[in-house]
């Protein structure tokens, strides 16, 4: 077989599958002649020479030579000179059989000729379409239901295989060409079907039914026209018809209708119209009713219509090639938040200026210019192209799409001309038939994009869809239009100004648009005040040297706070001289950079101080980056050395040469031997260097001056409350810029500041035990109990424990035995010489204050000060059968009778109501030995409780019946915080009672106190009631009947057997969860875990039932467990903000809205917030809700501040005094300029988006090493003026206020952390087998944004998800590290080419893993549904980690809410990452001890085993 040579040209996929069965049949192909990119993508890939030819004219091809030219798909005439250099022959792929459907649409004009049967042929191209002879021809049935698309598609197979045949017979040279026989039918190119395609229904049924299946080309070009069906004065487009069965009806009427199709009578049978929609593609918004008779068309309009196809037809041409380079704009003004509707009456706004002939250009240049589209889409209509769609306006549309160019160079009178011509061409293609748009194939833009129009003469009514027209009025004027009011009249005035201005300059011409002025005069001087903000340049000096000078004015002020230690301004300014001139020393020059290396400590802020004082410029090394970043910034930036400390230079990427070392001899103490003279100082040095992330896969590191930070600090100085300096609370690190706010500017100031640490500091020391009494006794025993009371007391007396507690309880059996515990605590003072003694508790409603001071104060005399009380308000109403009155508001009169019984322990006089209406003042009697009595507050579950507590100064009691270790800790936070807030000394107490008994084996403990503790909780069923909510029998009931576990409990009463597996469920959740039952070790890890959250005492119930002697005779080994337990290392614990701000007296606070929304969310955190003098939020967004909610709860300063570390921290602040509809960016602060450009550099009008430019004296040096970034992003206009542009999208309101709107790049911020998206997507397209990869930032439910990337993968590779995400993990911050990579098999595309960001998949990583345990109980899918919503996952399994999945801290604060709201239980942060399975949430809500808390169990006991073993080896006690 010899080999020869073939040229392609066609545009289809058919010419790509011949091309491959050309090749693989060994022949060559000299090139391939295409308009489709695809084609000629393929062409290249193949190393074919690849040419380009214009879609509408005849093709010429580059000089070569080939043996065979093949035409496939291919619709243009090849001119004589291209065929002649075939050397062999030139065929043509024909989809018809020929020369019985010679010409074009060949399938679409058999289907309507009823044709039963169809082919395609193979033919010499000779000069005359379709007339050469025939190589090949193949010839097919047509089926019964073929439609355009399905014919098309099966000439595609029989062109295919024919083809392939035929290059089998060319090759053996047996390819015989035949004339063509038989009449010939010639279907033009401009031919179209009768009436345009509307359905006459005087026809019959089965030929209207292939007139619809003729026009049905599915998703691709249709060149013909779609079916359609009038309604009067409007088309309904068919998709499908089927004949039906005849009628006896008139034709045309409808026999039935649905909302998207008809059957309808016709001369011969019945038709069915399915897939009806609006001529536009809307869904159809009003059908006829069966028995209506539709318009049939008459004759006139059917010969105007058959009359005006060819012209129609012509002017499509044109249509088409405006319409596949459709460019739709979306104007950049707020639209009226209610939705707008085209039933309401337009808007209307007066345009200066008359309608001439470069108002269309100016027009179309002013969308350009305030949007930067070159090209912009806009619909134009005016009389003339009225005229000729007049009559025909069903079909033919007046308004017509221009595309109109301009460019910021071009000029004015070029834009006019290059606007008439298209005018001209537009006019001479005459009105565009309406169903064109939708004929054009999937994959072109869709007309309604299109919603800006120009009406040339007044009284056109605005085209459907169109949100602004630009309309000439009567006299002569113009007029802005808002069709729907798409603009409110604000709105739409302001655009008519702007606009107005704008044509006035441009009728004037320029030689550039860009030269013309956007904004209007009255607004350049809005914008010029705005920018008024010269001052006097700052003072000269250096960021160090401003602090040294508020050392020198208040030396012995307290300057940082840390963790207990504080440092005056005098020390920490002594300390970083010293450490400077170690710095020199070691050869730190001016102008070098050095890295600072050190968790958050004072040490941070002396070498930020000395690096400075040095000459040097710091560069933040956070230990909690990657050692692969801060290997790449200590590298970038030239580094010459990072102080660190030891145990940190062990784990960071810092070589031995580099690393100075702060606890290494000398210190940073003072100078000595390395110590050399401190430099001179240069304002326009730099003082830090910080590594923001950069897009191209590397941080960037930003050079800030002294000069600039300085010129910050005047910026501050009227923006934030100083006078007096208060005390600011430091929490942001030192790698964000934010920092330099927090510990230079205040210390410049005068403030004190407390650095918030990350590291932990020691829990408070040993845990006291005590003992407690709260017998529930039915029995008559009660000698027993008594004995049980004094035996126990004395032996805790003898043996070191804190306190002897016991009850008052009257007319329950729950401490039934204690009526009076002033009574049972004298005797106990009696028996006892030095343990405490106090009441748990003393109903304080049902007694006088007076009684209760004196009885007291008695016991405390024959006790010689050992007694204590914790009030209470009273729990059981039969105990105020004494006291009825004071049930209702028993518990405000007992905190009001508090402070009445210290007053008279103090011995105060006071007035009391006497007996004769009369005041007589009291002085109770005896004296107490204790001056003030040491005051407890007995508190259960209620939040608001332990917060009054700490109000009041008095300790508190409490117990984990109906909550968990960690809910008791979140509360004692709040009653801490609460308790520094109110001034009170010292260090507020906490008592907690667990019932408790301790031996040698688990298994026998439980089967001791297993009946006592289930006949206990018999009698108070108020805790049997929590364990309801969890009971299976009551779980499975509920889910039937749809009432809540405690109503089904409620409903009915219980059988014996249930109510034992009642009191067995609880009492197994007791045991596991809130008692001290077990041997030593298991005990013991409750104590520290107990110690960790704060509880200073155990109070131990001992007599809930278990025999007195058993109980006795177990108290050594509590005793036992006493000592081990002050054995125990102290636990660190993380002090939190809220703490901070209640134990400093914090009067400031600058933070993240991130970090904001979380204090918000916890009652703590509104609680420190409503104590602050100033709150300043920056760093990412304010969100609209978070600012009111911030806006109630801080007293003072409420700032919003905006920045980016490119023009030194915050560039502009707005003190939000009340909250609107935005929260504003706010005015520049001193020397500072904020601009709007448009993507042209123009100065954007008012409500028009553009890019914030930011100038002035806080601009940047430079990105360090970066000359081609820094040229991009710094910038100098004409006037020589300096600027940033931030990517910052901004929109500036009629009043100047600013409001942020998003990015304009891919640069988002989470958390108030900047992130390039780009750096993301580098690292992942650098991992194996990853093709293509993205990165965006997806709001979730509630509104947070988290990371997500999504990749494809090359051909062979499977690298996992979890994979690519770790090696993420490796070299990026935590925050940077996407919350799932998802992988697709394609990326979405837009129309352009571009990805499509908006269509990328929500995650779906959930769903599409093998195996998920789905939840079971009720609280698990309670659980389930809540994590579904907020993480916006389809399915998540029980054992499915919340964090694993996506979930972040302030997602959790979305499902603590939600949990609170579902099931009724407060759900704290701690138990969130603490139980991060549904599973382990939903054992531990159920009082189950869940997997993650039996983790932190095992731990604790294997600490309690090696204790207990070092003592039984030793003797002593250990030194842990």
């Amino acid at each position: 077989m010899s080999s020869t040579s073939a040229a392609f040209v066609g545009d289809g996929s058919l010419l790509v599958r011949c091309l491959q069965a050309w090749l693989e049949a060994g022949h060559t192909a000299r090139l391939v002649a295409s308009a489709n990119d695809e084609v000629l993508a393929h062409a290249k890939a193949a190393g074919i020479e690849a040419v380009r030819i214009d879609p509408d004219t005849a093709i010429r091809l580059p000089p070569a030579e080939f043996d065979y030219l093949f035409s496939v798909a291919n619709l243009r005439m090849i001119d004589r000179d291209t065929l002649a250099r075939a050397r062999r022959l030139a065929l043509n792929f024909h989809d018809g059989p020929l020369p019985r459907y010679a010409g074009l649409n060949a399938t679409s004009w058999a289907l309507m000729a009823g044709e039963s049967a169809h082919g395609v042929t193979w033919h010499e191209m000779t000069e005359v379409p379709d007339a050469g002879r025939i190589a090949r021809q193949l010839v097919f049935p047509v089926l019964p239901d073929d439609t355009a698309l399905g014919l098309n598609a099966r000439c595609y197979e029989a062109g295919l295989a024919s083809f392939v045949e035929m290059v089998g017979e060319l090759a053996r040279g047996e390819l015989a060409l035949r004339e063509q026989a038989g009449g010939r039918s010639y279907f033009a190119r401009d031919q179209r079907p009768a009436a345009l395609g509307t359905l006459d229904f005087q026809r019959p049924a089965r030929e209207l039914a292939a007139m619809v299946r003729a026009l049905d080309f599915g998703a691709y070009a249709n060149p013909l026209g779609r079916a359609k069906v009038r309604l009067g004065d409007r088309l309904l487009l068919v998709r499908s018809a089927s004949v039906q069965p005849a009628v006896s009806a008139a034709a045309g009427t409808v026999i039935a209708a649905t909302p998207d199709s008809l059957q309808v009578a016709t001369a011969e049978g019945a038709i069915a119209l399915e897939g009806l929609s609006e001529i536009d593609g809307r869904a159809v918004h009003a059908l006829p009713q069966a028995g209506e008779r539709l318009p049939a068309l008459d004759g006139r309009e059917r010969d105007q219509l058959d009359a005006c196809a060819p012209r129609v037809a012509q002017g499509e041409r044109h249509w088409r090639r405006v319409l596949s380079a459709l460019a739709p704009l979306e104007l950049p003004q707020p639209r009226q938040r209610a939705a707008a509707t085209e039933a309401q009456a337009p808007s209307r706004a007066r345009v200066a200026g008359a309608f001439g002939a470069g108002t269309l250009a100016g027009f179309a240049a002013w969308l350009s210019a305030i949007t930067g589209q070159e090209q912009v889409s806009l619909l134009y209509c005016d009389e003339g192209l009225t005229r000729q769609a007049a009559d025909l306006e069903p079909w033919l549309q007046p308004w017509v799409v221009l595309n109109l160019s301009s460019g910021a160079s071009d000029a004015t009178a070029r834009l006019a001309s290059a606007a008439q011509a298209q005018l001209e061409a537009a006019r001479r293609a005459g009105p565009c038939p309406r169903d064109l748009p939708l004929r054009l194939g999937d994959r072109h833009p869709p007309l309604a994009g299109v919603r800006v129009g120009l009406a040339a003469d007044p009284g056109i009514a605005p085209a459907a869809g169109l949100e602004l027209v630009l309309a000439a009025s009567r006299p002569g004027g113009l007029e802005l239009v808002a069709p729907g009011a798409a603009f409110d009249e604000g709105t739409l005035g302001q655009m008519a100004v702007q606009l107005g201005s704008w044509l006035a300059a441009f009728d004037a011409g320029a030689e550039a648009l860009s030269a013309l002025p956007l904004l209007p005069d009255d607004d350049a001087k809005l914008l010029a005040a705005l920018n008024a903000t010269q001052a006097p340049e700052a003072e000269q000096v250096g960021v160090h040297q401003a602090i040294a000078a508020q050392a020198a004015r208040t030396p012995e002020a307290i300057a940082l706070r840390c963790q207990g230690e504080a440092l005056s301004y005098r020390s920490l300014d002594e300390r970083a001289t010293a450490l400077a001139m170690r710095l020199a020393g070691r050869g730190v020059r001016r102008g070098d950079i050095v890295g600072l290396c050190l968790e958050r400590s004072p040490e941070l802020v002396v070498s930020l101080l000395a690096v400075m004082k040095a000459g040097a410029a710091y560069l933040p090394l956070d230990p909690e980056y990657p050692a692969e970043r801060i290997a790449f910034m200590v590298q970038d930036s030239g580094t010459r050395f990072v102080v660190t400390t030891s145990e940190l230079a062990r784990s960071v990427p810092i070589a031995a040469d580099r690393a100075l070392l702060l606890d290494a001899p000398g210190g940073d103490g003072a100078a000595g031997k390395g110590s050399a003279a401190l430099p001179d100082f240069d304002p326009d040095g730099a003082a830090y260097v910080i590594y923001t992330s950069g897009s191209t896969g590397k941080p960037k590191g930003v050079v800030v001056t002294h000069r600039n930070v300085m010129n910050f600090f005047a910026g501050m100085d009227p923006r934030i409350a100083h006078e007096p300096p208060g005390r600011w609370l430091a929490v942001t690190s030192l790698s964000f810029d934010i920092s330099v706010l927090e510990l230079c500017w205040t210390l410049a100031r005068g403030f004190t500041v407390v650095l918030h640490s990350n590291q932990a500091r020691a829990a408070a020391g040993t845990t006291e035990f005590s003992l407690f009494y709260f017998a529930s006794d039915h029995e008559s025993n009660a000698s027993e109990r008594y004995r049980l009371l004094m035996e126990g007391a004395k032996y805790a007396d003898r043996n070191g424990f804190a306190a002897v507690w016991t009850p008052e309880r009257h007319f329950h059996a729950f401490g039934g035995l204690y009526p009076n515990p002033a009574v049972t605590s004298a005797a106990i003072a009696a028996a006892t010489t030095q343990i405490k003694i106090r009441a748990g508790s003393c109903v304080l409603p049902l007694h006088h204050p007076i009684r209760v001071a004196e009885e007291w104060a008695f016991v405390d005399n024959i006790s010689q000060g050992r007694v204590g009380v914790s009030f209470a308000a009273g729990w059981q109403p039969n105990d105020f059968v004494i006291a009825p009155q004071a049930f209702a508001n028993r518990k405000n009169e007992m905190l009001a009778n508090i402070e009445v019984v210290r007053r008279l322990w103090r011995g105060e006089r006071l007035p009391f109501p006497g007996p004769t209406g009369k005041d007589v003042e009291v002085r109770t009697l005896p004296r107490p030995v204790q001056p003030e009595l040491p005051v407890w507050l007995t508190v259960a579950g209620n939040p608001e409780t332990f917060r009054q507590a700490g109000e009041l100064g008095c300790h508190v009691l409490t117990h984990l019946l109906g909550q968990t270790v960690e809910e008791v800790g979140d509360k004692l936070k709040l009653y801490r915080m609460a308790w520094h807030q109110a001034g009170h000394a010292g260090r507020p107490q906490v008592t907690l009672m667990l019932h408790t008994f301790v031996g040698d084996d688990e298994d026998a403990v439980r089967e001791t106190v297993r009946q006592p503790m289930k006949n206990y909780l018999r009698s108070a069923m108020d805790l049997v009631r929590q364990a309801a909510w969890t009971f299976p029998t009551f779980v499975q009931r509920s889910a039937k009947d749809g009432k809540s576990p405690v109503e089904i409990m409620e409903s009915a009463p219980l059988s014996e057997e249930e109510m034992d597996a009642l009191l067995e469920h609880a009492f197994n959740r007791y045991y596991g969860t809130s008692a001290l039952f077990g041997t030593r070790e298991r005990c013991l890890a409750m104590v520290a875990k107990l110690r960790d959250i704060g509880v200073d005492e155990v109070s131990c119930l001992v007599d809930f039932g278990i025999a007195t002697q058993t109980v006795l005779d177990h108290l050594a080994q509590l005793k036992d467990l006493m000592e081990a337990a002050r054995s125990l290392v102290p636990a660190a614990q993380q002090v939190s903000i809220p703490e901070t701000i209640a134990a400093e007296g914090v009067t400031h606070l600058q933070c993240t809205p991130s970090m904001a929304s979380m204090l918000v969310a916890d009652a703590a955190g509104r609680s420190a917030l409503s104590r602050l003098s100033a709150l300043m939020v920056g760093g990412e967004a304010l969100p609209l809700t978070l600012a009111r909610q911030l806006r109630e709860l801080v007293p003072g300063q409420l700032l919003n501040m905006y920045g980016p570390t490119e023009t030194t921290i915050w560039s502009s602040t707005c003190e939000l005094r009340e909250v609107g509809g935005f929260v504003p960016l706010g005015q520049p602060i001193a020397n500072t300029r904020l601009s709007l450009r448009t993507p042209w550099g123009m100065e954007c009008p008012a409500l028009v988006p553009g890019e914030l430019w930011i100038g002035g004296a806080g601009v940047a040096r430079e990105y360090l090493a970066r000359p081609e970034l820094s040229a991009q992003r710094f910038v100098t206009d004409p006037q020589g003026q300096r600027w940033y542009r931030t990517g910052d999208l901004v929109r500036r309101h009629g009043d100047g206020a600013l409001e942020f709107l998003g990015r304009i790049d891919h640069q988002v911020k989470i958390r108030g952390h900047r992130i390039e998206l780009g750096e993301i997507e580098s690292l992942l397209l650098r991992q194996a087998g990853v093709k293509d990869a993205v990165a965006i930032a997806r709001e979730d439910a509630a509104g947070e944004k988290r990371l997500l990337a999504y990749v494809t993968l090359q051909p062979g590779a499977n690298p996992q998800p979890e994979s690519l995400r770790g090696a993420l993990a490796r070299e990026l911050p935590d925050i940077m590290v996407p919350a799932a990579v998802l992988v697709l098999p394609a990326l979405p595309m837009t129309p352009n080419g571009k990805v499509d960001r908006r269509a990328l998949p929500e995650p779906q990583a959930a769903a599409a893993r093998a195996a998920i345990s789905a939840p079971q109980s009720e609280l698990e899918v309670t659980i389930a549904a809540i994590w579904q919503d907020v993480l916006g996952l389809p399915q998540v399994g029980t054992g499915d980690n919340f964090f694993d999945l996506g979930g972040h801290s302030l997602l959790v604060v979305q499902v603590q809410r939600r949990l609170r709201e579902a099931c009724g239980r407060e759900v704290s942060i701690t138990d969130m990452f603490r139980l991060p399975t549904i599973k382990s949430l939903a054992a531990h809500l159920g009082g189950h001890a869940p997997a993650a808390s039996a983790v932190g169990d095992g731990l604790a006991r294997a600490q309690a085993r090696r204790m207990m073993r070092s003592r039984a080896g030793t003797g002593t006690q250990p030194s842990l």
